[in-house]
């Protein structure tokens, strides 16, 4: 019977093999029959005509071994299991490949290509492969959780493995990583089929990436990248199964993929943000960044393997590591790739960050605009002058107003020159002031509110100001002074002379719109008639 502890090896040095021969041959007949990919975008950056048909040797190798292999294994009895799993991986990845392959020779557009990415992923999903598992009271709310993001899944994944072979040897190597960390995790869980298709695919991709290596003499094509990016997308969810911790499940597949995932989320995100198709191809990949920086294709291949290798360790320490550490990890990963992105300096990544931040002042502005809201009603309960101003000064310090004035013209004998700090902060040297009348209808002009902005914009709707606050300001000045005039027993006709009352709360900072330095006045707790 076969055991699987040598059954490994074996299979390794003859993936690794038949991989190098056979890759070896499909190059000498391609150049033979003029099938060399001359650079046909400034995307391309090989110089000389060079074969794109090494996804056949991966291909070939894969399944020869492993048909060689199982048909072994079944003829000792040692293969009693696993059957439905590799016929759900060999039927569809047969598939993608052959579309792939069309494609190194023909244009096939991407859409042909996700139509049959989908039912390849259809596949993994109805043996149990699944990305997302739900277990709510809701059985089809569970598969179609479960459907649609393993869709998501292996397209993304066959794709983004496309998406990365833009320089010598990037991908096969990168996914070498990837299918390693795919081996051990599977080796730890006890999923020694999964663990033995990583085996054969890990010894196909070190085969070949002796002449994918820069400078490379063959390229893997689509027809490679396709079955190379489905097998992976397979196997990687495979090895997640039997994880208590969903945190630990969903993190080791994007993880041993962290390479790919994070180029597919760029270049979706950047293509999204500059108004492109999402499928449009492009010199803006993070290795085209790298080499724009002036590095070299092997310098190139070196940082991205250090990232890949990196990623896929976090992978295996998630297994070992309590909640926490494995969180810290997350984290600092995380803050890695963010700090990384930074320096390669895409404007539309810069572009989506300001995003946040116009959202977070949107946020703002409508809290701002709340209050506002809530001052124009909580006016029409104010009966008494000092009331008013004090509601004033609180809610214009809060939606940043850092001065005010009111004036009201010759309604009654009271008042003075009052102040108030209402805040400390920097006043920009671009703000603005706004007056807003205050009418009444029956008496006419009352008099005014002058605001003083501490920014150069508004966070909050003018109109508010403009309309509701000035409404219930000019009803709330009427009752108040109509009510002095009552408890003095006296009435508006009957007051001499015009007399202009004054209000200004000032930020005790420089005012943005004078150089001199205002002094700040703290307004008296009661008012005192002249």
């Amino acid at each position: 019977m076969f055991g699987w502890h040598w059954l490994f090896p074996i299979v390794f040095i003859a993936a690794v093999g038949l991989s190098a021969i056979l890759t070896w041959i499909v190059r000498e007949i391609a150049i033979e029959s003029g099938w060399a990919a001359l650079p046909s975008s400034a995307r391309h950056i090989h110089k000389t005509a060079i074969p794109r048909l090494g996804g056949i040797a991966i291909f070939s190798t894969f399944a020869v071994v492993t048909s060689v292999t199982y048909a072994l294994m079944r003829l000792t009895g040692a293969a009693s299991a696993g059957s439905r799993e590799l016929l759900a991986l060999i039927v569809p990845g047969t598939i993608l490949f052959g579309v792939g392959l069309a494609d190194d020779f023909l244009d096939v557009s991407p859409l042909v290509k996700i139509s049959f990415q989908i039912p390849a992923g259809l596949a993994l999903s109805f043996i149990g492969l699944n990305c997302i598992e739900l277990h709510t009271a809701h059985p089809w709310i569970n598969v179609a959780v479960a459907t649609i993001s393993t869709l998501a899944w292996v397209i993304g994944i066959t794709n983004a493995v496309n998406i990365i072979d833009g320089v010598d040897g990037l991908a096969v190597g990168s996914m070498l990583f990837s299918v390693l960390a795919i081996g051990v995790v599977a080796i730890i869980g006890g999923y020694h089929t999964v663990a033995f298709l990583a085996v054969v695919l890990a010894g196909a991709l070190l085969g070949f990436l002796r002449f994918n290596f820069h400078p490379a003499t063959i390229f893997l094509g689509d027809g490679g990248s396709m079955f190379i990016g489905y097998v992976l997308s397979a196997l990687s969810l495979a090895c997640k199964r039997g994880n208590t911790s969903p945190v630990v499940a969903l993190s080791i597949p994007a993880l041993v993929l962290g390479f790919p995932i994070v180029e597919m989320a760029v270049s979706i995100l950047r293509r999204f943000v500059s108004g492109k198709r999402i499928f449009a191809a492009d010199r803006e990949h993070i290795h085209h960044r790298l080499l724009e920086l002036g590095l070299t294709q092997r310098q190139v291949v070196g940082i991205l393997y250090g990232f890949s290798a990196i990623s896929c360790l976090v992978a295996i320490l998630l297994m070992y590591t309590e909640p926490v550490g494995g969180l810290i990890l997350l984290v600092l990963l995380v803050v890695f790739v963010g700090a990384a992105l930074h320096r390669l300096e895409y404007p539309e990544l810069r572009e989506f960050g300001e995003l946040f931040n116009r959202m977070a002042q949107k946020r703002q502005a409508m809290a701002n605009n709340v209050l506002l809201r809530s001052l124009a009603k909580r006016l029409n309960d104010c009966h008494r002058m000092d009331e008013i101003y004090t509601l004033l000064g609180e809610t214009f310090r809060k939606v940043g107003l850092y001065e005010f004035e009111l004036m009201v013209v010759g309604i009654n004998k009271l008042g003075a020159d009052l102040r108030k700090s209402i805040a400390s902060e920097t006043v920009e040297a671009e703000a603005w002031s706004l007056d807003i009348d205050i009418r009444n209808t029956d008496l006419g002009f009352l008099g005014y509110l002058r605001v003083y902005s501490a920014s150069n914009c508004a966070q909050f709707d003018i109109n508010l100001l403009l309309h509701g606050v000035a409404q219930s300001l000019s009803r709330a000045i009427v009752r108040a002074e109509y009510e002095h005039a009552a408890l003095r027993k006296s009435h508006v006709s009957d007051i001499g002379p015009e007399l202009v009352h004054a209000f200004a709360v000032a930020a005790g900072a420089k005012s943005a719109l004078s150089t001199s330095t205002q002094m700040v006045e703290e307004m008296p707790d009661t008012f005192t008639a002249n």
